[in-house]
């Protein structure tokens, strides 16, 4: 399902189909870990952040009416290492001549796949950031 917002399309991420493990009721989820040996927290530095993210694919540049065109978003922590793990939200805008649909599906390995499909020729821009942040080079 898309979100209709200012003449655009809003892409909704979908997990791949792989069971996610529970975690065990005695684990708290946290951003904050403690170092060995010690008692001070420090912040999880994996932590996705935009400005490192990756995009890339054939699907952010051209594409074929009623045809389904690809692209891969990289996840990346503040270091610029790839992120091994899925759950992130990223927000994915297709303005162009017509509605367009995106769909985006967690990888569940840091990857991200966004399909989507013209049904109109004419100049599109593929909008991509994480909670509001644009990430590198948006729009395509």
């Amino acid at each position: 399902q898309a979100f209709k917002a200012s003449g655009c399309t809003l892409a909704q991420v979908k997990k791949a189909d792989k069971k996610l493990s529970e975690m065990p009721e005695d684990e708290e989820a946290s951003e904050t870990e403690y170092l060995d040996g010690t008692n001070e927290m420090v912040e999880d530095q994996r932590e996705t952040f935009a400005d490192s993210c990756r995009v890339h694919g054939d699907g952010l540049r051209e594409a074929t009416v009623r045809q389904a065109a690809y692209f891969w978003i990289e996840a990346a922590d503040i270091e610029g290492n790839k992120r091994t793990s899925g759950g992130d939200v990223f927000f994915v805008a297709i303005r162009g001549p017509a509605q367009t649909r995106a769909r985006v599906t967690d990888n569940g390995d840091g990857t991200y796949l966004v399909i989507w499909k013209p049904h109109v020729s004419g100049v599109y821009s593929i909008s991509i950031s994480h909670f509001g942040i644009a990430l590198p080079n948006t729009p395509f």
